[in-house]
């Protein structure tokens, strides 16, 4: 979001600029002085009578000269004013956007305890009041989600509420997964939430390698019913989310819906555009948030015309370990879903 502050210093910056003399400005105010002076004197030493006539010319030209300038200063003074008014009217706006997405997820939402700050990386407002709405929409039996923190909690508080469903989070983080695993239990929502930690890997799709989490965990993990994606980093490499469907596109129901943050960003753009080339029975729909959010719906009658997802997905192995000592790792997926 954008701080007030910063656009409050930007436009004191651009009033200091175009209202005050800088020390060129006294400089040639200056010369000129010394100048009219020098051209006074010759006027009268040369011309005597025409002197008034040359010295009224010469005024004229300056003080036009100096209206020119103040107009020119003005302007840019009011052009300076006017971005600052859109960029503070444009953080009011989004700020009043996130207040009133937070309000809307805490007034659906049966919180136990607070919920972790929703800035920064997490997840905004915004983004958690469409998966709240999605989740009461679609009432899936399984959501699978890439990435955890924020929205590990909310989606399993929206499925709390309509009293079925569980999910299963993705992170590739061993401190992150720590930490959404103590969130799940401060929440008491351990009988909705499963979190994995499952480092990255070395994936083949056609002919390009990328670092993915390992699905090893998933075994067993069939008709996930929304998939949130927003995992793994985006600066991790080039469309460092496309795997996502490649991997798991057999796993997905004929009518989940896909859930994508950071949609404004150019690699998710990008990606997005591959994934409805690749996939023509999907939808997309756009959720106006303050990160972007893409909504993309696959049609239940999609699968009956034998569209297949991209071939030649390949696993290289682990690229790293992860001993967050989290419960979950433990045990059998299969079992636990």
């Amino acid at each position: 979001m954008l701080k007030i502050s910063e656009t409050t210093g930007t436009a004191m910056y651009v009033k200091n600029r175009a209202m005050y003399l800088t020390g060129r400005d006294k400089k040639l105010i200056g010369f000129l002085t010394v100048l009219l002076v020098m051209l006074s004197l010759v006027c009268w030493y040369l011309f005597h009578e025409i002197y008034a006539v040359l010295l009224i010319a010469v005024c004229a030209s300056m003080t036009i000269a100096l209206q020119i300038e103040i107009y020119r200063r003005i302007t840019i003074y009011l052009e300076g004013l006017q971005r600052f008014s859109e960029r503070q009217l444009e953080a009011q706006s989004l700020n009043y956007k996130e207040i009133e997405s937070l309000v809307q997820v805490i007034s659906l939402l049966r919180l136990s305890a607070p919920l972790p700050p929703m800035r920064d990386w997490a997840i905004l407002p915004d983004f958690a009041a469409l998966i709240i709405g999605l989740v009461r929409e679609m009432r899936p039996a399984m959501v699978l989600e890439l990435g955890s923190g924020v929205s590990t909690l909310v989606a399993a508080y929206s499925l709390k509420a309509i009293g079925e469903g569980r999910i299963v989070s993705l992170e590739h983080d061993k401190d992150f997964a720590r930490t959404t695993e103590e969130n799940v239990r401060k929440h008491d929502l351990t009988d909705v939430v499963r979190v994995i930690c499952s480092p990255l890997k070395e994936v083949v799709i056609g002919s390009r390698t990328h670092q993915w989490y390992g699905t090893d965990p998933l075994e067993g993990l069939e008709s996930v019913g929304i998939l949130i994606v927003d995992g793994p980093p985006g600066n991790l490499q080039e469309m460092a989310r496309y795997p996502a469907l490649p991997i798991l596109w057999k796993r997905l129901r004929d009518d989940v819906v896909i859930i994508v943050d950071d949609a404004a960003r150019s690699d998710e753009k990008k990606m997005i555009q591959i994934w409805l080339r690749e996939y023509p029975e999907l939808h997309i729909e756009y959720a106006e948030t303050a990160k972007g959010a893409v909504v993309l719906r696959r049609s239940k009658s999609a699968s009956a015309f034998g569209i297949s997802p991209v071939e030649g997905v390949a696993n290289k192995g682990a690229k790293q370990s992860c001993e967050s000592g989290l419960s979950s790792r433990s045990a059998d997926t299969s079992a636990k879903l």
